[in-house]
């Protein structure tokens, strides 16, 4: 590998991010909370001998330190390794957090991996994207609901994002290829391997007609941790989670709880009372989730977020007021957008979204009074603000 200069490759500038061990997680979102403009991020990553001056002194003595160890022999080693595997097949792709390809929804989240390595077509990945997770020891209803929707909302133009997992994950996935579409699987794994191994031909498919997408290095070691993780990036991406059949507790319902802090729409599917496989749901449920029986609620209820994609589509169920809703979107600015996208369906402050979305006080102000005006969304007896659900021009 040649020694790191300003002019290497984004690809390059990234993996040396991602690679080196004393940039963890922790440090990864400080980087992201300082540097909330990625171009600035970018730009300290391509220095042979960066210096970070922000004003926290203690993250700049450590941030610092922690960029000098990209230079380790060991990660170069690594790096080489990536960019080999991203040569070897024109499918393999390495996606740096600022390349255009990487996912607008995961990109505005605290936890944004810094590379994504995917496996299949680019484009997918920005587009309209809904989750099916639930159990892998699912039953025959619930395995035959998820394959049914993930038809109808590849049918209707929408991408099926799922875990690759045994039970409704592939059946999600089978469906979404049955009806067409695109579906993404996203997976614990590295990006070399394909677990579980029974799923190889399925994700061969995948790979054709959408993407795999791992955040995990090649060569990873596959441990309990890797699946939450896995988890945060299936929501991240995603308009809207919906959960067909979960246990209490069970891993499934990891996802929802990244979604909702993510600010994501959750679903779930009802089932009997009697199957302790449906628990899970009854609680979100219980919790706020939205109850949707069949693909047309799931589509209603990602109105707002799935017309913003499929522009003008016949297939989008029409609701009362769901052209004027498309119409107000469509009059938004791109910093109004940020932060609709950053409002989730709890109360808000102006200081959380000024740190979600990046912008300063003034625009965040500026950006919630055009909102509120378009119906949009409303403000609390506390000052805070919750989106508008469904269509967007009534409160909850």
């Amino acid at each position: 590998m040649d020694e790191f200069t300003g002019d290497q490759t984004p690809a390059s500038l990234w993996l040396k991010y991602s690679l080196t061990r004393s940039i963890n997680a922790a440090l990864r979102r400080q980087f992201l909370q300082h540097y909330p403009d990625l171009n600035d991020l970018a730009t300290l990553l391509s220095s042979s001998q960066p210096r970070v001056l922000t004003n926290d002194s203690a993250f700049n003595q450590k941030a610092t330190n922690a960029l000098g160890q990209r230079h380790s022999p060991k990660v170069l080693e690594l790096v080489e390794q990536a960019l080999k595997w991203e040569s070897r097949d024109p499918l393999n792709h390495i996606v740096g957090l600022d390349h255009p390809a990487y996912p607008r929804l995961l990109q505005t989240t605290k936890n944004a991996p810094p590379v994504l390595y995917v496996t299949g077509e680019l484009a997918c990945l920005n587009s309209p994207c809904v989750a099916i997770v639930g159990a892998r020891k699912a039953s025959h209803n619930a395995l035959e609901q998820a394959h049914c929707i993930a038809k109808e909302l590849a049918e209707h133009g929408v991408t099926v994002v799922s875990g690759l997992a045994l039970g409704v994950d592939a059946a999600a996935h089978r469906g979404a290829l049955a009806g067409g579409g695109h579906t993404i699987a996203v997976s614990a794994t590295g990006p070399e391997r394909i677990y579980p191994r029974s799923h190889v031909n399925l994700a061969s498919h995948i790979q054709k007609n959408g993407a795999s997408i791992t955040e995990f290095a090649l060569n990873n070691t596959l441990q309990p941790h890797c699946f939450p993780r896995r988890n945060r990036i299936i929501s991240g991406i995603s308009a809207g989670v919906l959960v067909v059949e979960a246990a209490l507790p069970s891993g499934t319902l990891t996802t929802a709880h990244h979604a909702l802090r993510q600010g994501r729409e959750v679903m779930a599917m009802p089932g009997s009372v009697h199957n302790p496989l449906t628990r899970g749901c009854h609680e979100l449920i219980k919790s706020g989730a939205a109850l949707v029986e069949n693909t047309q609620d799931v589509l209603i209820c990602l109105q707002n977020e799935l017309e913003r994609h499929i522009i003008g589509s016949q297939k989008m169920p029409q609701g009362q007021n769901s052209e004027s809703a498309y119409d107000k979107l469509t009059k938004l600015d791109p910093d109004t957008l940020t932060l609709l996208d950053c409002l989730g369906f709890d109360p808000v402050s102006i200081d959380t979204l000024v740190h979600r979305t990046g912008l300063n006080a003034a625009q965040v102000a500026g950006a919630l009074t055009h909102l509120e005006i378009s119906g949009l969304i409303v403000a609390d007896s506390g000052g805070r603000y919750i989106r508008c659900k469904h269509t967007g021009l009534a409160p909850i």
